[in-house]
C-alpha cells in the first residue's frame, strides 16, 4: 500500500497527457515525454486499489485547489474523484489560517513562501504519507534548503531526472 499527498501539478500534467482529454498537451510547459510518464504514474494510481491519496479535513483544501485548477472533465481530477468515491483516501488534519492557507507550526512553515504549497506540506506531515510532484521546482529549492527535513517531508519527484536541471536552469536565470 503506498499513500500520496498528489500536488495539483501531477494532475494538470497526466491530464494534459491524456489522449482522449479536450485539453490534451496544452497548459503545461512539461515535454511531451515527460507527461506521459506522469499519465502513467496517474494511471497506476487509479488502478491500484491499494494506492491512496491524503485529502486535508476539515477545510478539504486540497480538493478546492484540484476542483479550481482542473475541470470535472480532465483525467487528473477525475481519478481523485474515483479514488474517493471509492473510499481509496486517506484524511489528515489540517488547519486553515484566516487567509484560508494550510497551517504549519514552528519555523519551518514561516519558509515555504508558496502559501498554496502549505496545505500538501501540512497534510504531509499530518500523515506521513510522500508528496508526489511533476513539475514544480519549488519542491526541489525546499528540499535544497533543508525545510522539508525539518518536518519530515518527503517529495517523490517523478520526473527526476527532468525537474532537477530544470531547477537549476530556473536558479541560473535568477542569477541574471
Amino acid at each position: 500500500m503506498a499513500r500520496w499527498v498528489v500536488d495539483t501539478n501531477v494532475l494538470i500534467v497526466a491530464s494534459a497527457a491524456d489522449p482522449s482529454s479536450p485539453f490534451a498537451q496544452t497548459g503545461t510547459h512539461v515535454p511531451i515525454v515527460e507527461q506521459e510518464a506522469v499519465f502513467r504514474w496517474v494511471q497506476a494510481l487509479r488502478k491500484e486499489p491499494d494506492d491512496v491519496v491524503v485529502i486535508d479535513m476539515p477545510h478539504r483544501l486540497i480538493p478546492g485547489e484540484y476542483a479550481n485548477k482542473l475541470s470535472k472533465d480532465d483525467y487528473g481530477r477525475r481519478v481523485m474523484m474515483e479514488k474517493l468515491s471509492r473510499g481509496e483516501c486517506e484524511f489528515a488534519e489540517v488547519d486553515k489560517d484566516v487567509d484560508g492557507h494550510g497551517v504549519i507550526l514552528g519555523d519551518a512553515g514561516a519558509k515555504i513562501f508558496d502559501l498554496q504549497d502549505r496545505k500538501m506540506v501540512a497534510a504531509a506531515e499530518a500523515s506521513g504519507a510522500p508528496i508526489a510532484n511533476a513539475c514544480d521546482t519549488d519542491w526541489c529549492q525546499l528540499e535544497q534548503e533543508g525545510v522539508l527535513a525539518e518536518l519530515n517531508v518527503t517529495v517523490t519527484h517523478l520526473l527526476d531526472a527532468w525537474i532537477w536541471p530544470e531547477y537549476k536552469r530556473m536558479c541560473d536565470e535568477k542569477k541574471k
